[in-house]
């Protein structure tokens, strides 16, 4: 009987915890959207001049650089995707070249991550009519937003790499360092000549909390083992 009372005190002290993952945590202090033809640099800040989207969470870029005549971009976090604790960071782009083609860095990053800093998963999926595609991630243990490129910080894991004109693929890797951290997605887009490229590529980092939860199942398992036996 003692034993199943410590047992539910476990429980319940794990179910706290998970609540304080899943909900206790701010809007982002710093998020920004590069994009960079080699000549042309665009910078926008979450909320600031040019960004298109009025959701704190969310920065959106849309309009011509250069050869690049079309270019609608997004990132996303934290309060829109994930949370400090569980750390998400979302990238999706549209961006059409005249026929002179070109080359188009796109980086989105955000800092003040919490979570302790460790595996890492970077999933893309998208098109391409007219060349290349590269995608990375990286963490920065400074927690400072890139001012250009490349970007500040360790890459996690490899970079994913397509010239098909549809494609998806995945990528895991970790990283070391303290918290509050910042994490950077960017994507090169190379166009031999006129076309256009697609892509929505997303980094998340696993929530604490999911390993709270596994360490709840395992205890609830073993109750219910020592009843049985």
């Amino acid at each position: 009987m003692q034993a199943f009372k410590t047992a539910l005190v476990v429980i319940a002290f794990l179910l706290f915890l998970v609540g304080v993952q899943s909900t206790s945590y701010a809007a982002p202090t710093n998020m920004e959207l590069i994009l960079f033809d080699g000549a042309t640099t665009q910078i926008v800040f979450d909320g600031g001049v040019g960004d298109l989207n009025a959701a704190n969470g969310a920065v959106t870029f849309g309009g011509a650089i250069g050869n690049w005549t079309i270019n609608v971009t997004t990132g996303l976090t934290y309060p829109v995707l994930g949370s400090p604790s569980a750390p998400q960071l979302d990238l999706n782009s549209v961006n059409a070249t005249s026929s002179a083609g070109g080359t188009l860095k796109i980086l989105v990053s955000a800092t003040d991550f919490l979570s302790a800093p460790g595996g890492a998963v970077l999933n893309i999926g998208g098109t391409t009519t007219a060349g290349t595609v590269v995608t990375k991630a990286f963490f920065d243990a400074a927690n400072v937003l890139p001012a250009a490129f490349p970007p500040g910080g360790t890459q996690i894991g490899s970079a994913l790499i397509f010239n098909t004109p549809a494609f998806s693929g995945s990528a895991s890797g970790s990283s070391s360092g303290s918290a509050p951290y910042a994490l950077t997605i960017e994507t090169d887009i190379k166009h031999a000549a006129g076309g256009a490229s697609s892509f929505d590529v997303s980094l998340v980092v696993p929530e604490p909390g999911t390993l709270i939860l596994l360490g709840l199942g395992l205890v609830t398992f073993g109750i219910a083992r020592k009843k049985i036996v």
